[in-house]
């Protein structure tokens, strides 16, 4: 991926927000580098991909906030998200054991990712969202670009293994083609 970079061979190199030219909801990918290659979701483990503070010299974002997030994946990695399709409480980053039992093993913070999603739920910026599932090549997940939901809310919880985690209530905006992929379990 960076000799791709060096060579100039990424679609999005720049972070943005909304929708990328050429890249329709409901297009699928096979990993996670397919989505960095083309600037949907530039981040190979976190579900949270945001712009930070190195945006704020930009023109075009002049009077925005920072952290702002730009793209989410839910991919059943933590065991407190709710997936409704249309709504989805989305749990925060950070605290997650990364072993893949899904287990929360300290609190999360109002930093990062987390901040990033609460500044775009306060400045009323949408989201790319996309759904990761398991493949038919067992092992691996698939992922299918969702389209733009919007933070309405968000709060500090106690999750289900008794640590505190944030979660986020999305919405999917109207007006998009009808959703494609199944819900995360």
């Amino acid at each position: 991926m960076m000799q791709m970079r060096n060579l100039k061979q990424l679609l999005y190199v720049e972070k943005t927000i909304g929708h990328l030219p050429g890249i329709d909801v409901g297009h699928r990918f096979c990993s996670r580098t397919e989505m960095v290659a083309v600037g949907l979701h530039s981040n190979w483990i976190s579900g949270i991909d945001y712009m930070g503070q190195k945006y704020i010299k930009e023109e075009r974002y002049k009077g925005y906030t920072f952290p702002l997030a730009v793209s989410i994946v839910l991919s059943g990695q933590y065991e407190d998200d709710n997936d409704n399709s249309e709504e989805i409480e989305y749990t925060g980053q950070g605290g997650n054991d990364l072993l893949g039992t899904k287990h929360q093993v300290k609190n999360q913070e109002l930093k990062n990712g987390n901040l990033a999603l609460k500044n775009s739920m306060d400045q009323s910026i949408p989201v790319r969202f996309i759904r990761g599932q398991p493949s038919d090549n067992k092992g691996f997940k698939a992922y299918t670009y969702d389209g733009l939901y919007k933070v309405y809310d968000y709060r500090l919880d106690e999750g289900k293994s008794g640590f505190f985690v944030y979660k986020f209530l999305l919405k999917r905006l109207e007006g998009q083609p009808k959703l494609e992929s199944n819900k995360v379990i």
